[in-house]
């Protein structure tokens, strides 16, 4: 099964929260997680658990999903400046 989160999905994450700049850009947070966000947010998803986390600049985090466990290890990992996507073999 892939997994994909898109620019547009983080945005609309976003926008619950508040109104941010449309200038998205993609970053590899740390092994195996995948940041997208702009100036005034970001938005940390780790692949392998599906939890997901909104970053305001400044402020605490806040966690938006939490980790499921038992998914099985992440295949296909790849980046874009507007996505990310990935794949749960086991799933």
């Amino acid at each position: 099964m892939t997994r994909i989160i898109s620019a547009s999905r983080a945005a609309a994450l976003l926008l619950l929260f508040a109104s941010a700049a449309p200038w998205w850009r993609a970053s590899a947070a740390a092994p195996h997680m995948v940041e997208l966000g702009n100036r005034s947010w970001k938005v940390r998803v780790d692949p392998g658990s599906l939890a997901i986390a909104a970053l305001p600049a400044g402020k605490s985090a806040a966690q938006l999903s939490a980790p499921l466990s038992d998914l099985g290890p992440v295949a296909h990992l790849e980046q874009t400046a507007g996505e990310a996507r990935w794949e749960l073999p086991e799933r």
